[in-house]
C-alpha cells in the first residue's frame, strides 16, 4: 500500500504538527552552514556493520569506538606485535594474522602500509580502512623514570547529560511503581594513562529516574566504577585492582564485556578472547570486581588467576518456611522505582578461579575454572522453560579451549562443563580457500542444563544452553570494488523456551553485497530470512506452534558530493508472518547529509526518516551517530518521522564540545510508549550534552 501524501494546508494544520515542521526545517537550515560527521563513530559504524548485526546492545557500539579512538591514539606496531599482539587487533581476522607474519618473516619487516596489499586477505579498502591504527614505525622501546610518568601522562575527563524532554507516567505521580528521580541521564568518566603502564578510570552514572544526591543515592551517582591497571614485562604482566572482565574460549563458560555476533565478515564466527582486560563500559552487570592479575609461569604459559566480589540485582521472594530465595539476577541497572531500589544489590556474589593458556605463534589452548558462590540460593521457579536453570548456591564452571592456524586453515572450540549443570561445546574451521575467498563451517552443541551465568557464545540464544545448530559462511571479494558475503544458520532447541512450551527449531540465511566504486562511495543491499516457531497462543491445555518468518531487506548507498558534501540514503523493508495470520510489512526510507570540512573547528551530521511499521515484531533497528563514545541503536516502530542532528565544536585543542537533538514524531498518535515509559502526544524528543577534556 502507497503511503498517503498529507494535503493538508499549514494554516489548518494543529499547532503541535507545525512546531515539528519548523524544528526540521531549522536543523536542516543549521546544517548546511557548515558541518562534518565524526570520524571515529563512523568508522566504527563501518567496522561494526562488517563485524556484527544492528539489533544487538547499544554498548557494544560505545566500546567499538572507544576501542578505535585507543588504537588511534597509539596504532599497533606490526613489524613488533607478533601473533599476540596482533591477535588483539579486532578486525584483523586469524588467517590474515598468520598471512602477515608468514610474510614479515620471509620477506623482513614491512617498509610501509601499502606494502599490505600483496598480503593474501588485505585489499586495498580494507588498508584504508584500517590504516589509522596500525604503523610500520618501530615502537618506544624506552622504559621512562617514575619521576617522568607524570609528564608522561595523558589525562581525559567526559562530563555527558541527556533528557528526554516530553513527561513520561513514571514522573507523574509518587507511589511504589512510578519513578522517584529527574528523567536526566549523568556520565562521568575519567582516564589515567602513565606511561610505560599504568592505567586507572572512574566512570560514575545516573540513569533517567534515578535519584542524585538524595533518597537511595545520597552520595550522587547511582552506579560507579573504578579499576587500576598495570601491565609490565615481568613475572607479573598486568594486574588489575577494581572492575574488569575476563574473555576466555568461544564464551562458552568465562565471557564478560562485549562480543559480535554474526555479521558479513564470515570470520566473525570465531570469538578473539582478550584474556584479562579493564572494564570501562557503564554497563552494571556483565563484569567482575576485586583482584585480577597474570603471572608468566613459563615462557609459554600464561596463568590468569581472579577473585570477585560484588552485588548483583535480583527479586527476593520468601518459601513456605520463610527461607530467602531467587529466580534469577536482573541486568537492568535500573534503580527508579521503589522495587528495583530494593532489588538493588540483594544478593551477593563471589566468584574465584584461574585460566592457563599455552601460546605459541600458531597454536593456543587453555583451560578455565572457577567457582561462583551466593548469599542466597536460587530456585527455577515454576515456568516450564525455566526448569533447567541453576539452582542452589553454589557453582562451578570448567571448559577447554584451543585454536590452531596451519597455512590457509584456522580451527577453534571450546568443551564446558558445570556442576550442578551438564555439557556445552563448539566447534569451528575458517579456511581462505583462495587469495579472495574465505568460508567458515561452526556446529554448536549447548546442553539444556549447561549454566553459566558469563557466557556469551556463538548462536541464537544468549547463553550456551539449549541450542544445536550448524552454521556455514562466505566471503568472496571478487573485485577491489565489489564484495559479497553470506551465509547460512540451521538450529534447534531441544527443551522449551520463553513463549514455546516444545520443543522447536528454525533457520536463518543472510546476503550482502558491497560495492565500493570510488574512494568515500559504498552501496550495499542485504536480505535476510529467518524462521523460527513459537506458541500458538498462550494458556492452551495441549501446547502447539507456529512458524514465524520473518524477511529483511536493507539498501544504503553513500556518496560524496564534491569536495565537502556527502549523501547517504537508506530504506528498509521487511515482512513478518505467524502461522496462518496476514503478513505484516513494515517500510523505512532515510536520508543522511554530511559537510566535511578537513581542517574546521566544527563536525556534525543529520538524519531524516520516515517510517510506516505497525507491528512490534516487524521493527527495524538502524545505528545512529551518536557523541563520541555513546552507542546508538534506535528501534523503528509505528509510523512518523524521526531526525536527529550531531555536531561538534573543538573549541581549543584540549576542549571539545558535542551536541545531538533527536527527534520523533508520530502524528496520527495520541501517545507512544507503554507503561511507565508512555508520553501524551505525538512527539518525543531528547537533546544530549557531552565535554571532553583532555590534560
Amino acid at each position: 500500500m502507497k503511503p498517503k501524501l498529507c494535503t493538508t494546508p499549514l494554516s489548518e494544520m494543529a499547532p503541535s504538527h507545525l512546531l515539528c515542521l519548523r524544528q526540521v526545517a531549522l536543523i536542516l537550515l543549521f546544517l548546511t552552514c557548515s558541518f562534518c560527521y565524526a570520524q571515529e563513530t563512523e568508522q566504527a559504524l563501518s567496522f561494526y556493520t562488517w563485524l556484527g548485526e544492528e539489533e544487538q546492545s547499544e554498548e557494544q557500539l560505545a566500546i567499538l569506538t572507544q576501542k578505535l579512538e585507543q588504537l588511534r591514539k597509539k596504532p599497533i606496531a606490526l613489524n613488533q606485535a607478533g601473533e599476540k599482539g596482533l591477535s588483539q587487533i579486532f578486525f584483523l581476522t586469524p588467517l590474515q594474522v598468520y598471512d602477515l607474519l608468514q610474510h614479515i618473516l620471509k620477506n623482513g619487516p614491512l617498509k610501509e602500509i601499502a606494502e599490505l596489499q600483496i598480503v593474501r586477505g588485505f585489499s586495498p579498502e580494507f588498508i584504508r580502512q584500517i590504516s589509522p591504527y596500525i604503523t610500520c614505525d618501530q615502537a618506544e622501546g624506552k622504559i621512562p623514570q617514575f619521576k617522568d610518568l607524570l609528564n608522561k601522562s595523558d589525562q581525559e575527563l567526559i562530563l555527558r547529560h541527556s533528557r528526554i524532554h516530553q513527561r513520561k507516567k513514571g514522573y507523574t505521580q509518587k507511589g511504589k511503581s512510578y519513578y522517584s528521580g529527574s528523567p536526566d541521564h549523568l556520565l562521568l568518566k575519567y582516564r589515567l594513562a602513565l606511561e610505560p603502564g599504568i592505567k586507572a578510570m572512574l566512570l560514575m552514572e545516573k540513569d533517567p529516574g534515578e535519584q542524585f544526591l538524595k533518597g537511595s543515592n545520597p552520595s550522587g551517582f547511582d552506579f560507579i566504577s573504578a579499576n587500576i591497571t598495570y601491565t609490565g614485562k615481568g613475572r607479573i604482566s598486568k594486574l588489575i585492582l577494581g572492575d574488569y572482565s575476563l574473555q576466555f574460549g568461544q564464551g562458552l563458560s568465562l565471557w564478560s564485556g562485549t562480543s559480535f555476533g554474526r555479521g558479513a565478515d564470515v570470520a566473525g564466527a570465531a570469538k578473539k578472547d582478550m584474556g584479562l582486560q579493564p572494564y570501562f563500559s557503564a554497563g552494571e552487570q556483565n563484569y567482575f570486581r576485586g583482584v585480577s592479575f597474570e603471572y608468566k609461569l613459563f615462557k609459554n604459559i600464561l596463568l590468569t588467576s581472579f577473585i570477585s566480589i560484588k552485588n548483583s540485582d535480583a527479586s527476593v521472594s520468601y518459601l513456605s518456611n520463610k527461607t530467602a530465595v531467587v529466580s534469577n539476577i536482573s541486568n537492568s541497572g535500573l534503580h527508579r522505582t521503589e522495587s528495583e531500589i530494593r532489588n538493588k544489590g540483594a544478593i551477593k556474589e563471589t566468584v574465584t578461579g584461574t585460566a592457563a593458556q599455552y601460546n605459541s605463534p600458531f597454536f593456543r589452548a587453555g583451560i578455565t575454572a572457577y567457582r561462583s558462590a551466593y548469599s542466597l540460593p536460587f530456585i527455577t521457579g515454576n515456568a516450564l522453560y525455566r526448569s533447567n536453570n541453576f539452582k542452589g548456591s553454589f557453582r562451578e564452571n570448567y571448559a577447554f579451549h584451543y585454536n590452531y592456524t596451519f597455512l590457509n586453515t584456522y580451527t577453534f572450540g571450546e568443551f564446558a562443563h558445570s556442576h550442578p549443570g551438564g555439557q556445552a561445546w563448539i566447534q569451528g574451521l575458517i579456511s581462505a580457500i583462495t587469495s579472495s575467498t574465505s568460508a567458515v563451517v561452526v556446529f554448536r552443541n549447548y546442553g539444556i542444563d549447561h549454566n553459566s551465568f558469563y557466557s556469551m557464545p556463538f548462536g541464537k540464544n544468549s547463553s550456551a544452553m539449549n541450542e544445536k545448530g550448524w552454521y556455514t559462511g562466505i566471503n568472496h571479494r571478487v573485485s577491489n570494488k565489489w564484495n559479497i558475503a553470506g551465509y547460512l544458520d540451521f538450529f534447534s532447541f531441544p527443551f522449551a523456551k520463553y513463549r514455546v512450551d516444545l520443543p522447536s527449531k528454525g533457520n536463518e540465511y543472510t546476503v550482502k553485497l558491497f560495492y565500493r566504486p570510488v574512494r568515500g562511495s559504498e552501496y550495499s543491499f542485504q536480505y535476510r530470512s529467518s524462521s523460527r516457531e513459537q506458541n500458538v497462543k498462550s494458556g492452551l491445555k495441549i501446547p502447539a506452534l507456529d512458524n514465524i518468518q520473518v524477511q529483511l531487506i536493507k539498501l544504503d548507498a553513500a556518496y560524496p558530493v564534491g569536495e565537502h558534501m556527502r549523501f547517504k540514503h537508506l530504506a528498509d523493508i521487511t515482512r513478518y508472518s505467524k502461522g496462518r495470520q496476514s503478513a505484516g510489512y513494515g517500510i523505512l526510507l532515510g536520508h543522511d547529509l554530511h559537510y566535511k570540512v578537513a581542517s574546521g573547528p566544527f563536525a556534525g551530521n543529520i538524519r531524516v526518516t520516515w517510517f510506516k511499521i505497525l507491528s512490534y515484531d516487524n521493527r527495524i533497528y538502524r545505528y545512529e551517530n551518536n557523541v563520541l563514545f555513546a552507542g546508538s541503536s534506535v528501534p523503528y516502530q509505528g509510523q512518523g518521522f524521526r531526525t536527529y542532528l550531531n555536531i561538534n565544536f573543538r573549541i581549543s585543542s584540549q576542549f571539545r564540545l558535542w551536541l545531538r537533538y533527536a527527534l520523533t514524531w508520530q502524528p496520527d498518535k495520541e501517545k507512544t510508549g507503554t507503561g511507565m515509559e508512555q508520553i501524551q502526544g505525538s512527539k518525543k524528543s531528547e537533546t544530549r550534552l557531552q565535554v571532553r577534556y583532555i590534560f
